[in-house]
């Protein structure tokens, strides 16, 4: 098992853009591609793999999968999520950060 960094980078037009984290244990570090559970019935793409040797950590950046209801919506490698996603993330322990 490795332990990651789990990503979401959202926005909300006319609110503006925050930010999604979760850290996890995976059995594996996931690549570009590969689908992620995020929350009960909403798996996400990986869109990239950051690994930071310093401090050996693993961060992946997740962005919308071509399976995703049309309440996902990608701007841009940002991801617009309907408000029951985000209560589906904080349930599921993410945490949510605030709007820039």
């Amino acid at each position: 098992m490795v332990e990651v960094q789990l990503i979401i980078d959202l926005v909300e037009p006319g609110k503006g853009r925050r930010r999604a984290e979760r850290i996890t244990m995976l059995p594996g570090v996931p690549a570009a591609g590969d689908h992620v559970h995020v929350a009960k019935l909403l798996a996400l793409k990986v869109g990239g793999v950051s690994w930071m040797v310093r401090e050996s950590s693993v961060m992946v950046f997740l962005t919308r999968a071509d399976s995703n209801p049309e309440s996902v919506v990608d701007h841009d490698g940002e991801l617009e999520l309907a408000q029951h996603w985000i209560d589906a993330l904080k349930e599921a322990g993410w945490n949510i950060g605030e709007f820039d």
